[in-house]
């Protein structure tokens, strides 16, 4: 039995949710940066899928083709941060592209959980 991630939205402060997706292929993902943008990804297959619309349809953007453990926006339009298993990717274009730009990252411990996420200005990452 596979096993399901997916999104799920609330409009007021947590009290209920709703479901977006649910699938077992997208276990990764994270917010545009307009309204109903949404970056989605097949972590085991470095799949990254774009959708404008909630959801509602995507397609895909980039495939690396290899395990990827996650994906974060950076703080202006376009901006993705992709992390394999030692380094920390960049894209400008909405994922279209990426560059490498930390092929020396580890965390911390292998038995923490390693996370990425841009922050507030242009180019701040917290990995």
């Amino acid at each position: 039995m596979p096993t399901y991630y997916g999104f799920v939205r609330a409009t007021n402060y947590g009290l209920d949710y709703d479901s977006l997706i649910w699938a077992y292929d997208f276990n990764d993902g994270c917010l545009g940066w307009e309204s109903g943008e949404i970056f989605v990804m097949n972590t085991l297959l470095g799949r990254i899928y774009y959708s404008n619309d909630t959801l509602r349809t995507k397609y895909l953007v980039h495939d690396f083709g290899y395990n990827c453990p996650e994906i974060a926006r950076g703080s202006e339009p376009g901006e993705l941060y992709v992390y394999d298993d030692d380094s920390i990717f960049y894209s400008a274009d909405y994922g279209t592209n990426f560059v490498v730009t930390n092929n020396s990252f580890h965390p911390p411990s292998p038995s923490f959980p390693s996370f990425i996420t841009g922050g507030n200005d242009p180019g701040y990452l917290y990995a």
